[in-house]
């Protein structure tokens, strides 16, 4: 009978950091598009939602808008701080990533700033509906504003699961006994309900959200032209009433204002309804297929793209302000006059 003798094979420190570096430098190589990718949002958003924070705080009389609004350059510019350099880090050191506190934070920072998006967005929808659909009814006064966006603490609440549900574990390389540090989920409550609220408290919340973005945004809309029309028609009448202290003209430009201000905020949530939904479907759908595992090669670089998208919300943001608010663009030349004094 033949016997096939066991080896055991030891490395050196030296030798075991030498070829985790030389995965990591592999890695590194082969997700370089996506590194690009999120590097460049990250560069604009950062340019970006400085620029509003700055211009929106001091060009713009206190509102409830202009507080939302810079709630959500604020959520926007902690992804471009933490976020998005966190990833770079984690796909440029994908086997030795530094410590476990770090993977716990920066998940738990990931989805804390996406709940906190999504519940600004919320507020800025319900807010444009008062202020369109019942405008005699109360209205959001800006103290009430700085209360309401308070509950931004819920997206704390939401982010919690994913600090018991990520972790840094080991993972097997191509040399047996050398085991890669992998920031991802942990196996550790994998028979808990902590893995279920994981992919689909997300999905949920997404669901529940953009169904409310899509009822008031599209009663806004109605009202926006309900209004118009009504306008048009009295002004071709000369009809028009006379509000005390202000011309029809001057009234037609301030509803003119707030129906603009509206068709921003709706095309920046559309755009992180765009962004969200199809990155959310797609990991719930991974996370009970396990469909993740079998790509390779342009499908698995794709794949860690496509998983990223959401951060074009936090860079786009601020290119839609440039483009529809002339008050902000003012703001901006203002601010560089003042630079160059």
């Amino acid at each position: 009978m033949n016997s096939t003798p066991m080896t055991n094979i030891s490395y050196t420190e030296e030798e075991i950091n030498s070829y985790l570096d030389q995965l990591c430098h592999e890695a590194r190589l082969r997700f370089m598009p996506a590194i690009i990718f999120v590097g460049i949002l990250g560069l604009i958003g950062l340019v970006g939602n400085t620029l509003v924070l700055i211009v929106y705080y001091k060009s713009f009389r206190p509102k409830p808008s202009r507080s939302f609004i810079l709630c959500v350059a604020g959520f926007d510019m902690m992804t471009n701080v933490i976020v998005i350099p966190s990833e770079i880090t984690e796909l440029s050191f994908r086997y030795r990533y530094p410590t476990n506190g770090l993977c716990v934070f920066i998940n738990f920072m990931r989805y804390t700033m996406a709940y906190g998006s999504t519940l600004s967005l919320a507020l800025i929808c319900i807010e444009r509906y008062n202020k369109i659909c019942r405008p005699l009814k109360r209205q959001i006064t800006t103290r009430t504003a700085k209360l309401i966006i308070a509950c931004v603490a819920l997206a704390t609440i939401l982010g919690i699961p994913t600090i018991f549900q990520y972790k840094v574990n080991g993972v097997k390389t191509d040399r047996v006994g050398i085991l890669g540090r992998v920031c991802e989920p942990s196996d550790e409550f994998k028979d808990s309900i902590l893995p279920f609220i994981h992919s689909f408290l997300p999905l949920i919340t997404c669901i529940v959200f953009e169904t409310l973005f899509i009822v008031l945004y599209s009663l806004i809309g109605f009202a926006i032209y309900k209004q118009r029309k009504f306008r048009q028609q009295f002004q071709v009448n000369g009809a028009l009433d006379k509000p005390k202290g202000m011309t029809p003209e001057t009234g037609t430009k301030k509803v003119a204002k707030r129906h603009k201000t509206t068709v921003m905020l709706m095309i920046i949530t559309a755009t992180y309804v765009l962004s969200f939904l199809p990155v959310i479907i797609l990991n719930t759908v991974d996370s009970v297929l396990q469909f993740r595992n079998n790509l390779n090669g342009a499908k698995f670089i794709s794949y860690i793209i496509f998983i990223r998208l959401f951060f074009i919300n936090a860079a786009v943001n601020p290119i839609v302000f440039g483009f529809m608010d002339k008050r902000f663009r003012d703001g901006l030349v203002d601010l560089f006059k003042m630079k160059h004094k």
